[in-house]
């Protein structure tokens, strides 16, 4: 399959840190869902690029009610071309959209993710060796060490051409069962889900309905309570609180939708950012820092 597409909204502290709190003390990457952070106006990254996009850091598959570890092992260490490039690995299936080229200049020291565009083909990137996450599927990158700032690095990237149509005409793939994992949930989670897709007429249209019923049920808000010892994040979000930020959003999409069938998982990384007309590129802020859902289509 191409694998993963997008919906919806290492070191311990990176410029994620104004929304999201991401550390890796437990031995592999963890998001802490009892976080709460507020904007931060630095700028961390400069990208140029013809095609607006999501600059990915990191993926998240597996939930534990107060944060979302990353299970992926690293693969062994990406070969490069005879051009001294990067080779990456595309999902599965034909990708008919456009190639793009992106340079990132790093303002701001990062942890060992390399941002990129969707999907990433090559890298031109100034160390001796990269690796990616081991059956991520379109997966992230990684540096040996930390990036500094002042470093630059170009990436190809293929921008994945999905219509609603198609995914429509498609299923969702629950081959991975790491992608429907959930933890022991108040059962009005999963009752909420069905609810709101109960009109579905194809998996495609339940992960939209559940979009479209966070968008519109939940304001965002920066300024939620603390998560309470001991309670489940989704369910504070949906039944308590009621409101709250990317995390909180992306969280219980992929919540609600794996308790319906449907495989997701958790996506890290920034905004576009804010085009600068005079420079031609786009200014990357740490208050850009965003955690957003990839569902998997079989064919897509």
């Amino acid at each position: 399959s191409r694998d993963w597409s997008s919906d919806v909204c290492s070191s311990d502290l990176t410029p994620l840190f104004p929304y999201l709190s991401l550390n890796s003390a437990s031995g592999s990457p963890q998001m802490d869902l009892a976080f709460r952070g507020q904007p931060n106006p630095e700028a961390v990254l400069y990208v140029r690029s013809p095609i607006r996009s999501y600059w990915r850091t990191g993926v998240f598959d597996h939930y534990e009610g107060n944060a979302w570890q990353n299970t992926v092992e690293d693969e062994p260490v990406l070969q490069r071309t005879r051009g001294g490039a990067y080779q990456m690995r595309l999902p599965r299936g034909t990708f008919a959209g456009e190639q793009f080229v992106q340079t990132f200049s790093v303002l701001r020291p990062q942890g060992e993710a390399v941002p990129t565009g969707y999907w990433p083909e090559l890298l031109q990137f100034p160390a001796t060796s990269l690796s990616t996450e081991r059956n991520a599927r379109g997966g992230t990158v990684r540096a040996p060490e930390p990036l500094r700032a002042g470093i630059s690095y170009t990436v190809l990237s293929r921008k994945a051409d999905y219509t609603a149509a198609e995914l429509g005409a498609d299923q969702a793939a629950t081959r991975d069962t790491r992608y429907l994992q959930l933890p022991p949930l108040n059962p009005a989670v999963g009752r909420l889900a069905q609810a709101v897709t109960r009109n579905a007429t194809n998996d495609y249209e339940k992960a939209a309905m559940l979009e479209q019923h966070l968008r519109t049920t939940y304001p965002y808000d920066l300024n939620i309570p603390p998560l309470p010892s001991g309670r489940d994040a989704v369910e504070v979000f949906l039944f308590q609180d009621k409101r709250g930020f990317c995390e909180q959003f992306a969280t219980a999409f992929v919540v609600m939708a794996r308790a319906i069938g449907l495989p997701a998982r958790i996506a890290t990384g920034y905004l576009p950012g804010d085009y600068d007309v005079l420079s031609g590129g786009y200014v990357v802020r740490a208050a850009d820092a965003h955690a957003w859902v990839e569902v998997n289509f079989s064919r897509h």
